[in-house]
């Protein structure tokens, strides 16, 4: 279950470090970090997801005026399942080994909550149990894509990725999982604004090209490779 409500006028509100004052609360709320930007609080936006408070606060800023340097020129980007991505020079990002153990608790759950009566507290707390698990898988995916992409738009100037047919791989019974887990397409995403922000820019390879058959000092197709 998520609640949530906005204060749209700043005179409602403000926000001091890491402190958030609501009109007519007496105590000022704390929050576990400050604004990431600097500018005039707009809007807030309190939401409750799982058990827990969010606080999202909308902020007008200057421009985005990034100053990265020493980035190196381009890199390639292979998506995987083993790992999820693997870059040409070398460097690899595993998948998360910590998300893995959740979904199998889920399952456990899952199962558990089954054979629960319904209507009985013991069922309404097996349910809040898996909303929770819910969210920390979501939060665990968020957290490497996150570093991935971050990673990525901070180190080089061109990256080039390549264009899955994710809505086909996911047909595929025995990866469709392994497919939906990775977020190739999300992944894809982060990449893209980030790299808006960060003044990169994002090549994305035609899934049809024969990279593999390619020389890479003459350009010659080796078609029966």
């Amino acid at each position: 279950i998520k609640d949530s409500f906005a204060l749209r006028e700043s005179a409602k509100f403000d926000v001091n470090g890491r402190e958030l004052r609501i009109e007519k609360l007496k105590t000022k709320i704390e929050l576990r970090q400050p604004l990431r930007f600097q500018g005039i609080a707009k809007q807030v936006t309190i939401s409750k997801h799982a058990g827990k408070y969010f606080a999202s606060i909308l902020t007008e800023t200057e421009d985005y005026n990034p100053h990265d340097v020493d980035r190196q020129q381009s890199v390639g980007v292979d998506f995987g399942i083993k790992a999820l991505a693997v870059l040409s020079t070398g460097k690899v990002f595993s998948t998360n080994q910590k998300l893995k153990a959740s979904l199998r608790q889920l399952a456990k759950l899952q199962r558990n909550l089954a054979k629960k009566v319904k209507g009985s507290n013991r069922r309404a707390k097996a349910k809040l149990k898996i909303q929770k698990l819910h969210f920390r898988i979501a939060r665990q995916r968020q957290a490497l894509l996150h570093e991935v992409s971050d990673d990525l738009t901070k180190t080089f100037d061109v990256i080039a990725v390549e264009d899955l047919n994710v809505k086909g791989m996911v047909k595929n019974r025995n990866l469709s999982r392994a497919i939906s887990d990775a977020g190739f397409g999300y992944l894809r995403q982060m990449i893209e604004y980030k790299a808006q922000l960060r003044n990169c820019v994002v090549v994305v390879a035609n899934r049809f090209f024969p990279s593999s058959k390619t020389c890479s000092c003459c350009g010659k197709i080796k078609a029966e490779l």
